[in-house]
């Protein structure tokens, strides 16, 4: 019965997060007073679940999902108060505050999912749940909302095209994940024409790297099964992002391919000269960051935003707790299924060379990617 309670926490958990997940999918676009109110439901059921399944599970089952996971997290909130005491400058609650919870609850968010039963049912939910917030995308990009911003891009009434295109991105892969093992030909074959016309929709969002990242996901689902995944890639995947910014920065500093074009648009994204000056500065706090002046907040590039707010240090951290945790998952993968999640989660840390959010960013972003580490580990 004790151990049925903590199952359910994580439980209540998981599926608390995917309704909210739902609602701020719904409620953005309508600039709803309401989304103020998820957000702040997001943050308090990840902490408050998280705080009470890690006291009872330590005093009864050990830790959550490896010892040395749960080391490099407590090192790296040891980290991240470090640099709050080691630099000056005011506390704001909504920036700095909401900007370190929101980068923790990510990992958060992974160690919670590790505790939830990978079942029928569960997986069922997570299905149908996708399927409804691809309609309310494909509903958006029907209504006055589809390009209600300042470019021509898509924007279905969120932020920007390149916040579109990871929504449309990320929803895409769980729906592409689940086909192997749709029987119903009906809900299959519907299940293809959302993920079909969501890559279109991504490719409206002119966003380059949801577009490579959707493409390669849907290539390995026809591919898969005779493509084995090396567990070596899953290093180099996290620590490509960091090859990225320093080859491409130095690239533009020394003026090579200033005319190429991709897809349309120049080689170079207007964010070059951004990283550079990022880059120089790096070196004023670069064991511990400043988490005063940069507290997480997006710089398009995943490793420059966690080195800014918290050093090296901290970002060796955060590298050392998802290698071990994916190679622990590796370990038991067995089916197709689990490695086209695997392939998902490797395109979030190559999609975070040019874009910071799902890598920093929190609220409904941290329970989609932990589910698709959810996935990959599969029933245990």
């Amino acid at each position: 019965m004790e151990r049925f309670r903590y199952i359910h926490l994580s439980q209540l958990y998981f599926k608390g997060m995917w309704i909210f997940a739902l609602l701020l999918f719904a409620l953005i676009p309508l600039q709803s007073n309401a989304t103020s109110i998820v957000y702040k439901g997001i943050v308090l059921l990840t902490f408050g679940c998280f705080t009470i399944l890690f006291v009872k599970t330590l005093h009864k089952f050990g830790s959550f999902i490896g010892i040395r996971e749960m080391i490099c997290m407590t090192l790296l909130i040891g980290v991240i108060l470090t640099s709050f005491m080691l630099n000056d400058g005011a506390i704001s609650f909504d920036t700095h505050i909401m900007g370190i919870l929101g980068f923790i609850e990510m990992p958060l968010a992974i160690m919670l999912m590790d505790r939830v039963d990978y079942n029928a049912r569960n997986t069922r939910f997570v299905l149908y749940i996708n399927i409804l917030i691809a309609i309310v995308f494909s509903a958006l990009s029907v209504s006055g909302y589809a390009y209600s911003g300042i470019l021509d891009s898509l924007y279905l009434g969120y932020s920007n095209p390149n916040t579109t295109a990871i929504y449309l991105m990320l929803n895409q892969a769980i729906l592409i994940i689940f086909l192997p093992m749709l029987k119903n030909i009906i809900l299959k074959c519907a299940v293809i024409g959302l993920c079909i016309y969501e890559e279109y929709l991504i490719y409206l969002t002119d966003s380059r790297t949801c577009l490579i990242v959707s493409i390669v996901i849907v290539i390995y689902y026809f591919l898969g099964r005779k493509i084995k995944i090396p567990k070596w890639l899953i290093g180099v995947s996290i620590f490509l992002p960091v090859a990225f910014l320093l080859i491409y920065s130095n690239m533009y500093a020394n003026g090579k391919f200033m005319d190429l074009q991709i897809l349309g648009k120049g080689f170079y994204s207007g964010r070059e000269a951004f990283f550079l000056e990022q880059l120089a500065r790096l070196s004023e706090n670069y064991v511990f960051g400043d988490v005063r002046q940069h507290y997480f907040t997006n710089m398009h590039n995943g490793p420059l935003t966690i080195i800014a707010s918290c050093g090296i240090l901290g970002y060796i951290l955060w590298f050392l707790f998802y290698f071990w945790t994916l190679r622990r998952y590796y370990d038991g993968a067995r089916n197709q299924i689990q490695f086209i999640a695997l392939v998902a989660i490797l395109g979030v840390f190559i999609h975070s060379s040019s874009e910071a959010a799902l890598i920093v960013g929190g609220a409904h972003y941290s329970i989609i990617v932990a589910t698709f580490y959810w996935i990959f580990k599969g029933r245990r």
